[in-house]
C-alpha cells in the first residue's frame, strides 16, 4: 500500500469512477464502497470534504405515506369519520 495525496476534487473523481452509470448495476464487495465499509468511511469522506452529514429522514407512517402517495387517506370511511385500530 502507498499513501496518495490528492485534491479534493481529484478525490472525488478518483471516488466517481467506482459509482456505475445509470441502469447499471454492480455487486460492490470490496474497497471504499462495500456495505461494510460504508459508515466506517463515510464520516471521514465528509470530514475531507468540509461537510456535514445530513440526518437520515424519519419513515412515513403507512398511514401518511398512502395519503401522500393517492390523496386518500386510508383511515376515513364511507361516513367520513376516522376509524380506529382494534
Amino acid at each position: 500500500m502507498v499513501p496518495v495525496w490528492c485534491s479534493r476534487d481529484r478525490f472525488v473523481h478518483l471516488l466517481g469512477a467506482h459509482i456505475p452509470d445509470d441502469y447499471h448495476h454492480a455487486i460492490r464487495y470490496f474497497g471504499l464502497l462495500a456495505p461494510g465499509a460504508k459508515s466506517k468511511v463515510e464520516a471521514s469522506c465528509f470530514l475531507v470534504l468540509g461537510q456535514r452529514q445530513r440526518a437520515r429522514p424519519h419513515r412515513l407512517s403507512w398511514r401518511k405515506l398512502m395519503k401522500k402517495s393517492f390523496g386518500i387517506d386510508p383511515m376515513i370511511d364511507s361516513f367520513g369519520q376516522e376509524m380506529n385500530w382494534v
